[in-house]
């Protein structure tokens, strides 16, 4: 899709990242899984796939040479082949599958939306699944672990409007912070519960990692009252004896 302003600036230097993420890896089985009828047919997918980096190996290729599908340099396979792990969001009880190499970009950003622009809820929010989109040849941004739906049932597929100007302006905010691409500005259909990392691997590796070194500052020590000179006192004057009578 063509690219808006948003997307052009992800990432910038000049964004302030804040802290580092809280990665809490939790087991899988904490995650909720999407129902079978999660992506519903493709009706477009031109307005998903423009300017994106995709390669689609042949079961021949698989075999010949090793080549697997990817998607903007992130491969695509089972959650042990591409090293997806399951974290809880800070601050939530909900737990979301994405690869770990960019788990920062994505965990940061759940945990902010659910600050900032709407609280997330259990069983609503879905992260890795190794499935092709429905209706189509091509694996989903899921499939290669860089993409996450929050509060699903509440931002249908195919619905627009489901935020308010304000909590879009937070979600675009969030999403050039953390170089995500959001469903709701697809030019088509929209997809508002989705978020997706849209930069090459590279640059979302090494954008996750520069979060990661990030610390808070420690504030300054209180400077302590300067303290008091120990001079030797001089001794005091002995006073001068009467003279004795004779």
């Amino acid at each position: 899709m063509a690219q808006t302003n948003e997307d052009r600036n992800i990432a910038d230097k000049d964004v302030d990242l804040g802290d580092p993420v809280d990665l809490q890896e939790v087991d899988p089985s904490e995650a909720q899984q999407p129902p079978e009828d999660w992506n519903e047919d493709v009706l477009d997918e031109g307005d998903v796939w423009e300017n994106v980096e995709i390669s689609q190996a042949t079961g021949l290729e698989k075999a010949v040479k090793g080549k697997t599908p990817s998607i903007n340099g992130f491969t695509v396979g089972s959650a042990k082949r591409i090293g997806v792990k399951t974290y809880r969001v800070p601050g939530t009880n909900v737990a979301l599958p994405v690869r770990a190499v960019i788990a920062p970009l994505l965990i940061g950003f759940a945990k902010e939306f659910h600050a900032k622009v709407e609280r997330l809820r259990k069983g609503w929010c879905w992260g890795y699944a190794y499935r092709k989109i429905r209706g189509s040849k091509r694996f989903s941004f899921h499939a290669a672990g860089i993409a996450i739906d929050l509060n699903a049932p509440k931002h249908p597929l195919g619905r627009s409007g489901t935020f308010s100007k304000a909590q879009r302006v937070k979600i675009n905010a969030l999403c050039k912070k953390y170089g995500l691409r959001w469903g709701g500005n697809y030019r088509r259909r929209k997809d508002e519960m989705h978020f997706e990392v849209i930069l090459p691997r590279a640059k979302a590796v090494r954008l996750a990692k520069r979060i990661q070194s990030l610390r808070t500052p420690k504030p300054p020590k209180p400077s302590k009252p300067p303290k008091p000179s120990k001079k030797p006192s001089k001794p005091a004057k002995r006073a001068a004896r009467p003279a004795r009578s004779r």
